[in-house]
């Protein structure tokens, strides 16, 4: 995982919860394309 700045870190600390719900549920389609869903369950 790439490492991030402190700044960085408060700028998404401080994004809408909106936004942060689409960026981890983008960040779980990468990791699906990537890795396969491993017949996870939902």
């Amino acid at each position: 995982m790439a490492k991030h700045t402190m700044q960085e870190l408060y700028q998404w600390q401080a994004l809408p919860l909106n936004i942060k719900v689409l960026m981890t549920a983008e960040r779980i389609r990468n990791w699906v394309n990537e890795h396969g869903n491993m017949n996870i369950k939902y």
